[in-house]
């Protein structure tokens, strides 16, 4: 056992030895973290909103074009719950 405390004293004296015993713990909070976003991010309505950057940026309806309903264009209303940004993309 002489020779295994000895090791261990040795070690300790490095600093980089200190910094490696930490790891294993910073490497399961950080795989909590990750885990948490993912759910955040899975559990959202939306997309990201260009204006306000919320992941509440979502498809509320589709209507006739205003100028080319008439000719069968329909378009997709996107809004954002947060901050009422609203976005029309015409489609065929």
């Amino acid at each position: 056992m002489g020779i295994l405390s000895e090791l261990n004293t040795l070690l300790e004296k490095i600093p980089l030895w200190g910094k490696l015993q930490s790891v294993p713990n910073e490497v399961e909070a950080l795989k909590l973290r990750v885990a948490a976003l993912e759910a955040a991010i899975n559990t959202t309505a939306g997309g990201k909103c260009p204006k306000c950057g919320k992941m509440t940026f979502a498809l509320e309806r589709t209507e006739a074009d205003p100028a080319f309903g008439n000719l069968g264009v329909q378009r997709d209303v996107y809004i954002c719950s947060s901050c009422n940004y609203s976005k029309f993309e015409q489609i065929n």
